[in-house]
């Protein structure tokens, strides 16, 4: 249940179990500052988030030849290894707010030849522009905490209703610690700070999920930069 805490940091949403900070910026903002930085994200979030990415396909059970969904493919790296790995048959749907991260994506498609089974759509993943049980498996890395705290469970609700039964979501996120170390402490200030420019958040990942319904089938604790991470393969219940 969500609820309001009031703690040492400031105002806190419930978020599943762990209490998590607000977003501080309007959807509007989002959508400029990830245009302004498109052409630089490669190099900013450098080789990690891909490889966080790629291990969870690993484990996923991507089906050749079928529909496929990434929520906020950024510059497109991740779709190109979708469309790869679904075969010459298969579709491959990306839901990106930011027209300026589309125009990249289109760019690395166009470069690997995959623009004829890749779908892009400028657009809010908070309502997915997708038929109900019409997709085999969603990924979505590094933005699940984009969102803003109410939102988070109607948006993995609406996975679910876009999923196909027995359906499979990848998902790589920031997950808050019950006692948050130095790392961790230090990046919640800069985001409390800098709400703009440090607008991911550590969020409660696993109980949310669970929350909205899917059933956890692997679970991954990890670190990014010293910052925890969980990696998780769920499958629609």
């Amino acid at each position: 249940m969500q609820g309001m805490v009031r703690g040492a940091r400031g105002d806190f949403l419930m978020a599943g179990d762990l209490p998590v900070l607000p977003v501080m910026r309007t959807k509007a903002e989002a959508r400029r500052n990830y245009d302004r930085l498109s052409r630089w994200y490669d190099l900013f979030s450098g080789s990690g988030e891909l490889k966080l990415g790629m291990q969870i396909l690993d484990l996923m059970a991507l089906p050749v030849s079928g529909t496929i969904l990434e929520v906020g493919f950024g510059t497109g790296r991740i779709l190109v290894e979708l469309a790869r790995r679904t075969g010459g048959n298969g579709r491959v749907y990306g839901v990106d707010l930011s027209q300026g991260m589309c125009r990249f994506a289109r760019r690395r498609l166009g470069k690997a030849g995959l623009l004829e089974r890749v779908f892009l759509i400028g657009g809010d993943g908070y309502r997915l522009p997708v038929a109900t049980g019409r997709v085999d498996c969603i990924f979505m890395g590094f933005t699940l905490e984009l969102f803003e705290t109410p939102e988070l469970i109607p948006v993995l609700q609406d996975c679910q209703r876009i999923l196909k039964p027995g359906g499979q979501m990848g998902v790589v996120t920031m997950s808050a610690s019950k006692r948050p170390g130095i790392v961790e402490r230090i990046y919640l200030k800069a985001h409390a700070r800098w709400p703009r420019l440090v607008d991911c958040r550590p969020i409660d990942p696993v109980s949310l999920l669970e929350k909205s319904g899917f059933s956890c089938e692997k679970v991954i604790i990890n670190k990014l930069w010293g910052l925890p991470v969980v990696q998780l393969v769920l499958v629609k219940k």
